[in-house]
């Protein structure tokens, strides 16, 4: 399940749905909070 937050958010981050993408990562790091991934694109989209 983590993974397919991860990528749901990568898919709207490549499609510059930038509002849409934030909303997938934060969930992943509820099921996984030790997920590396998720918090690196978290912090990338915060950097644009």
């Amino acid at each position: 399940m983590v993974k397919t937050y991860i990528a749901m958010g990568y898919a709207h981050y490549q499609l510059n749905r930038y509002d849409e993408a934030i909303e997938y990562w934060p969930k992943a790091i509820d099921i996984d909070p030790d997920s590396d991934e998720a918090y690196f694109n978290i912090v990338s989209l915060n950097s644009i």
